[in-house]
């Protein structure tokens, strides 16, 4: 009998399986503490958006042109003086919709929820399904 071992530090958002010629199929879903920001805190949004756009835009995915449209929407809608919240929350959703389909989204999804955390909590309440 093969004996398998994993020896590791701390492996937070890994997934791991031990064993020769497994398969898995997984989904991560990263949890975030649900902590607002201070107004001595202030979020610069439109860098939070650019960054989130840096990240999705170098995922490879057959999709990655919906996924430029919709941030393409988001953006253009950012820009005005008077944003539509409700507008730019459906394009994010779109555009995390379309990268939510990788099945190795793994660690661009660390890197990106920082940044979905704080533009959810700006688009308000009815945008935390952003974060799932």
């Amino acid at each position: 009998m093969e004996r398998n071992e994993i020896n590791s530090g701390s492996i937070t958002g890994s997934v791991v399986v031990a064993g020769s010629g497994n398969t898995i199929n997984t989904k991560l879903r990263v949890a975030l503490q649900n902590k607002a920001a201070s107004a001595t805190d202030p979020v610069d949004i439109r860098a939070e958006f650019a960054e989130l756009r840096k990240i999705l835009e170098q995922l490879q995915t057959p999709d990655q042109g919906k996924i430029r449209r919709a941030l393409d929407d988001a953006g253009e809608e950012l820009a005005k003086p008077e944003a539509n919240k409700a507008e730019i929350g459906g394009a994010l959703k779109r555009a995390l919709g379309y990268a939510g389909k990788l099945a190795d989204l793994g660690d661009e999804a660390m890197k990106l929820a920082p940044h979905i955390h704080k533009l959810a909590d700006w688009l308000g309440s009815e945008w935390s399904s952003l974060l799932t």
